[in-house]
């Protein structure tokens, strides 16, 4: 009795632990052996057998199995039931069989993925647009085909080209990032309920999680496919894209231009600098050109006037050789203007002591005024004063003490 006792307690943990491990791998999705459909429901479409579509809810599905299965239940059948077939089941009992067989699987939401994944599906992604249909005609279709295998509800629509395109980024952000729920069972490689022991259910499961993931990426890869594909070719994406591309194209012109213009507006302030200097320059040359000019002129008038003076002293006053060279050092310093007045003055005076008398009163006030006679016997420094005698030597400046 002992040992039958801890026989059954070691069943029961066993059957313990192999109920947590099939719930906890229930939740992840592994541990999930593919769908094996009864033979009754072999080639049948299991939504024709409850009369309902594919997109429906499963509240519709319990009320339209309720509703058949009144209509089809054995006991609504009355006294004919039908040709009885070689199981013992009439006709009519298999089909009734069939209605309830196909709840379990459509109203179980595990087992519903895993028979819609097994029906015909067109997995084909357009390349390019269709000429005849367009864009919106071309994709919109093959997005909504592909929109039954979301987790994510509700699935976003195309639209239009009055769409919003805050809506169209959000459509393209869905699809680059679908969930998607479609079951590769059906692709395993062994079924689990085969497993004789815990390792080698374990193992199965890994080889046939192996499988599946091939499948998962190829379908990921698919819907990725198709949704780049979409935005490439949306017209609104490209409008978009083409009028961002205007704007940087446009905005690098404007920087261009706006550098562009500082460039030449920096050599402009150059070349205006360089300009007023060259003219600055070329002012002050020629300023300096007409005063070497005016200079010239006026030396060469002063020149010319102390000829004049000279040939007016000698022609009506009586001096010596030595007082006419003295005479030449007194109008040396004296410019055209006052030569003029001088000769003008001298002119005008009458020939002898009167013009002679004019030159020495010229010359006493040249000494008054700053300017000193190098007299030889004619003259000598006296006190600041000049007394002049006989004959006089020349004129110099006076400088203060």
């Amino acid at each position: 009795m002992l040992d039958r006792h801890i026989w059954v307690v070691k069943r029961i943990a066993r059957n313990t632990r192999q109920v947590y491990d099939r719930n906890k791998k229930k939740k992840d999705g592994t541990g999930r052996s593919a769908l094996k459909l009864s033979a009754l429901l072999t080639g049948e479409d299991l939504y024709k057998l409850l009369e309902v579509s594919e997109t429906s809810s499963v509240e519709q599905i319990k009320k339209q199995y309720r509703k058949l299965a009144l209509q089809h239940h054995p006991d609504k059948q009355g006294g004919d039931a039908g040709e009885e077939k070689a199981s013992g089941l009439s006709e009519k009992d298999q089909h009734f069989i069939k209605i309830q067989e196909a709840y379990e699987v459509l109203s179980d939401q595990s087992k519903r993925r895993q028979y819609d994944s097994t029906l015909d599906f067109d997995d084909s992604v357009p390349d390019e647009v269709d000429e005849q249909l367009g864009f919106y005609e071309t994709f919109a279709p093959v997005f909504r085909k592909n929109a039954r295998w979301s987790t994510r509800f509700p699935v976003p629509e195309l639209g239009d080209e009055k769409t919003e395109m805050t809506k169209v980024h959000k459509f393209y952000d869905f699809w680059l990032s679908f969930d998607s729920w479609r079951d590769f069972s059906m692709h395993d490689e062994y079924n689990l309920e085969d497993a004789e022991f815990r390792e080698e259910r374990r193992w199965m499961e890994r080889q046939n999680q192996r499988v599946r993931k091939k499948y998962v990426e190829a379908e990921r890869r698919r819907i990725m496919r198709l949704a780049e594909t979409a935005e490439k070719w949306d017209p609104r994406i490209r409008a978009e894209r083409e009028e961002r591309e205007n704007k940087k194209r446009e905005e690098k012109e404007r920087r261009a231009r706006a550098k562009q213009e500082e460039i030449e507006e920096k050599q402009r302030k150059e070349e205006e600098k360089r300009r007023r200097l060259e003219e600055e320059q070329a002012a002050e040359a020629e300023k300096e050109r007409l005063q070497r000019e005016q200079r010239k002129q006026d030396k060469q008038a002063a020149k010319t006037l102390r000829q004049r003076f000279k040939k007016s002293v000698q022609a009506q006053c009586k001096f010596e050789a030595l007082e006419m060279e003295e005479l030449q050092d007194f109008c040396l310093p004296l410019d055209a203007e006052r030569l003029q007045e001088l000769c003008e003055s001298l002119e005008a005076k009458q020939p002898g002591d009167d013009s002679e008398a004019f030159v020495r009163q010229e010359l006493s006030e040249a000494v008054d005024s700053g300017f000193g006679i190098r007299f030889g016997s004619f003259g000598v420094l006296q006190g600041g004063s000049v007394e002049l005698r006989g004959y006089f030597c020349g004129v110099v400046r006076l400088l203060p003490d």
